[in-house]
């Protein structure tokens, strides 16, 4: 499939796409799967620069490891699921928190 990254609108559908394929892979732990992931998540990134080009400051990535630290008795595809479902808690927890930090840091 070829993915148009003509425009903003068609990056961000383009990653959408990649996301959807990438789940839609048979074993979750191939490496098509996680090539479609990995693609989705960097036009996802590549589209959230788009919608702000303003600077970003102390940026926080999560991953797989991150979990499995946590749960070593998880597999991958456990954790990917885990992540899956809980993401967007987990951002919108972050963003809470680090309001909560920001403001009180502030002089």
């Amino acid at each position: 499939m070829k993915y148009d990254l003509s425009n903003h609108a068609a990056i961000a559908a383009a990653a959408t796409e990649a996301g959807t394929r990438a789940g839609m892979e048979p074993s979750q732990g191939s490496y098509n799967a996680a090539w479609l992931h990995g693609y989705a998540r960097a036009l996802y990134d590549v589209s959230r620069g788009l919608d702000d080009p303003g600077e970003f400051f102390a940026v926080v990535r999560w991953c797989i490891e991150d979990i499995q630290e946590l749960r070593p008795d998880w597999t991958g595809d456990e954790c990917r699921q885990w992540w899956k479902e809980n993401e967007k808690a987990f951002h919108d927890l972050l963003t809470q928190y680090g309001n909560e930090i920001l403001s009180d840091m502030l002089p």
